[in-house]
């Protein structure tokens, strides 16, 4: 079987949605199907790579004109008879690999599959034009895969009668390994550390969604800012920015920029735990990559962490926008037994392991797919 990939979120990009866009097309060929990655981008990073049997990664530049640079596209698959050879098309996310997508499989008479992240339908569906151009997607898609099982009924209940898949991320534990490189770095880092304080961790992009504010502004209405200390890896919203740079602000804090993946692993293990403190969210890698670690996960109730953690065991959890219970959640962290820590995150890594690898999350897309 031969698919047609249409995304703007693929390597060298970063971020969680090229991060799974690359693992999920990786499993996929692994079991044995062959996917053409069409990487839509403003400029191209590389050639194209690849081979008959598995397909290839191109990359297509829209330049300052994407219609332009999709009827391009259009062109050569139609004149060079590139889409004989598919069977399927699928819409990695929204934007221009949403309306390539469904022009194409509507054009040369192929089933539309769409993924949906997180961020997609949650900045979408509010937005009176783009909810149109979703809704449009995902009626024309013979399955929309959501990565979360609240997603899955927001979108079945919204645009009633659209075919939806809850297909949880994984995780590739082979490449998530903790290596002698990895323990030195970690062993200098923690030098820079301040003693005495438990180091909550924050990576990614720290936008409206995440929470940021909201983890700061709860850490001072407790009082904790002498018992906690953040690690930030990423960027910050202007308005987290802003608080942490604050006169009023007692927060401590280290900030390093976004970072290889491959590298973060010593920043992950420097910290007692991560914090993802979602208003609203899919099924953040963070998560995974951190419960992976034997790291436990600070988080909201929401999304494919509530589908995933259980509170108290495998997560140390509260209701979103709850600041009454982070709070008390913040102060378990800040004087609780660090066993007691250490014992959540030996009980999500255990789950991780039996039930969240990429080679799980492959099989399951693989089955809807290979129809």
């Amino acid at each position: 079987m031969a698919i047609l990939w249409i995304t703007e979120h693929y390597y060298p990009h970063q971020g969680g949605m090229a991060q799974s866009c690359d693992r999920i097309v990786s499993g996929l060929r692994d079991l044995g199907l062959c996917i053409d990655v069409i990487h839509l981008a403003k400029v191209c990073r590389r050639r194209p790579l690849g081979n008959p049997a598995q397909g290839e990664d191109r990359c297509w530049s829209l330049g300052d004109n994407p219609s332009h640079g999709l009827n391009l596209l259009w062109n050569w698959l139609e004149q060079n008879g590139q889409y004989k050879k598919y069977q399927k098309v699928i819409a990695y996310g929204i934007h221009y690999a949403l309306v390539s997508a469904q022009n194409f499989a509507a054009y040369f008479d192929l089933p539309l599959y769409s993924f949906v992240r997180g961020n997609d339908f949650d900045s979408a569906v509010f937005d009176s034009r783009r909810r149109l151009m979703i809704e449009s997607l995902y009626r024309d898609s013979k399955n929309v895969f959501c990565v979360s099982q609240d997603k899955k009924q927001k979108i079945s209940r919204i645009f009633k009668g659209v075919n939806c898949t809850y297909i949880a991320n994984g995780i590739d534990l082979l490449q998530w390994q903790v290596m002698p490189s990895h323990q030195t770095l970690l062993n200098d880092f923690r030098q820079e550390l301040p003693a005495g304080k438990r180091v909550i961790g924050l990576f990614g992009h720290i936008k409206d969604k995440k929470g940021g504010v909201f983890l700061l502004e709860t850490i001072k209405l407790a009082n904790l800012s002498d018992q906690l200390h953040l690690l930030i890896v990423g960027d910050l919203d202007e308005h987290t920015q802003a608080l942490l740079d604050s006169p009023e602000s007692s927060i401590s804090y280290h900030l390093l920029p976004f970072t290889e993946r491959n590298q973060l692993i010593p920043y992950y293990l420097s910290c007692d735990c991560i914090a993802i403190p979602s208003f609203y969210d899919g099924m953040p890698n963070v998560m995974l990559e951190s419960c992976a670690l034997a790291v436990p996960v600070l988080c909201s109730e929401v999304g494919g962490m509530l589908d995933v953690l259980t509170h108290g065991e495998t997560a140390v959890m509260f209701p979103a926008g709850d600041k009454n219970e982070l709070r008390a959640m913040l102060e378990f962290i800040a004087f609780s037994d660090g066993k007691q820590l250490q014992e959540i995150g030996l009980k999500a890594q255990k789950l991780i392991t039996n039930k969240y690898q990429a080679s799980h999350e492959a099989l399951a897309y693989y089955q809807c797919l290979k129809v």
